[in-house]
C-alpha cells in the first residue's frame, strides 16, 4: 500500500496528469484543494480509482490501442476519455454527493480547465433530446399523482436509474413543486450494500406543460423531468434529460409504480408511450425492490406515515 506522502502528492499531481490539453497553471490553482482531497480517505480512493481504472483503458496508444472503444469509453472534441459508467461507479463506491473533499477539487478542475465536460448521452454521442418527451407530456397534469410511496420498478440508464431498493414518499407542498424523499441502495464490490437517501425538490417552470418538472442538481447541474403517462395511484413514467458542470446532455427513464414490480398488464400502454417520447421500452431494466429494510419517516417530501409504511 502507498504511504500517505505518496498518495498526497500522487493527487496533487492529478490536476495535471488527467488534464485534457489544458496548460498547467491553471490547473495549479486547484492544487491545495489536491493536497485537501488526498487528506480525505474517501475522496483519495474516489480519485485513485478513477485513474487505476478508468482512465487506463481509454488512453491511446499508437499501433497497440490507436482509436477510441466507445462501448467503455467516451470520445470528447477528439480525445478519448473514460466512460461516465466507470466514473460514476468509483464516485458511487467512494464518496457520493456529499464530500466536500471531492466536490471542491472537481469543480475547480472543470473551472480551470483540468477536464473536459462530457457530452452526450452515453453511448450515444448525441444529447439526451427534450423535443419528443415534451411533445408527449402528459396535459392537465396533476402534481399529487406523486403523492404517497412509490417504487422505481423499471429503469433505463445503468448510470441513474437501476439502484435496488429505490423507493420515493412524495408531497405536493406548493400549485407548481412536489418534494420527494428518495431511498436506494448502491451495491459495493464486496458484495455488501450502501443504504443511501436524497431529498429532492421539483417544480414546474412552464404553464403549458404541467408534466415538465425541473431540479437543481449536483455540479450546478439541472434535471428536467417530463412525465410521459400516469395513471392515479398506479404509476407513472418519466424520461428526463440533464446537464451539468460535469457532463452535459445525459438522459434516461424510469417507472414509478405503487407496488414493488410493474403489473405486466401495464406494458402495452408504457411501451406505446416509451416510443412517442423517442426511446424503446425494451431498453427499460427491471429493478430489485426486495428486502430493501427501508423505513419511511414523515420527513421532507413523505406524508405521515400510514401502519402499511413501516417497512419495504
Amino acid at each position: 500500500m502507498a504511504s500517505p506522502e505518496m498518495l498526497r502528492i500522487a493527487i496533487a499531481a492529478l490536476v495535471s496528469r488527467i488534464s485534457l490539453g489544458s496548460g498547467l497553471p491553471p490547473c495549479l490553482k486547484c492544487s491545495s484543494l489536491g493536497f485537501a482531497c488526498a487528506s480525505d480517505e474517501k475522496c483519495r480512493d474516489a480519485f485513485g480509482c478513477i485513474t487505476d481504472k478508468c482512465v487506463p483503458p481509454c488512453a491511446s496508444i499508437p499501433i497497440v490501442r490507436p482509436t477510441c472503444n466507445t462501448s467503455q469509453c467516451m470520445l470528447n472534441s477528439g480525445t478519448c476519455g473514460p466512460s461516465p459508467k466507470c466514473t460514476l461507479k468509483c464516485f458511487d463506491q467512494h464518496v457520493q454527493y456529499n464530500n466536500a473533499a471531492f466536490n471542491s477539487l472537481l469543480a475547480c478542475m472543470f473551472k480551470n480547465g483540468c477536464l473536459s465536460q462530457m457530452h452526450g448521452d452515453w453511448p450515444s454521442p448525441d444529447n439526451c433530446d427534450q423535443t419528443k418527451p415534451q411533445a408527449a407530456a402528459v396535459p392537465n397534469f396533476n402534481l399529487s399523482i406523486m403523492e404517497g410511496r412509490w417504487y422505481i420498478s423499471r429503469g433505463l440508464s445503468d448510470e441513474f436509474d437501476t439502484y435496488p431498493c429505490q423507493v420515493a414518499c412524495g408531497r405536493r407542498v406548493a400549485a407548481d413543486r412536489v418534494n420527494f424523499s428518495i431511498w436506494y441502495q448502491i451495491p459495493l464490490d464486496d458484495g455488501t450494500v450502501l443504504p443511501q437517501v436524497s431529498n429532492q425538490s421539483f417544480s414546474n417552470p412552464d404553464n403549458s406543460t404541467p408534466a415538465h418538472l425541473r431540479q437543481d442538481a449536483w455540479m450546478d447541474g439541472q434535471d428536467n423531468w417530463y412525465v410521459i403517462a400516469a395513471k392515479p395511484d398506479t404509476y407513472w413514467l418519466v424520461k428526463y434529460c440533464g446537464t451539468s458542470a460535469t457532463w452535459d446532455g445525459y438522459g434516461g427513464a424510469f417507472l414509478y409504480t405503487r407496488t414493488p414490480t410493474m403489473d405486466a398488464a401495464l406494458e402495452p400502454e408504457l411501451r406505446a408511450a416509451a416510443t412517442k417520447a423517442g426511446f424503446d421500452w425494451d431498453r427499460m431494466k427491471v429493478t430489485s425492490n426486495v428486502n430493501c429494510g427501508i423505513e419511511p419517516t414523515p420527513q421532507y417530501g413523505c406524508p405521515v406515515p400510514r401502519e402499511d409504511y413501516l417497512v419495504v
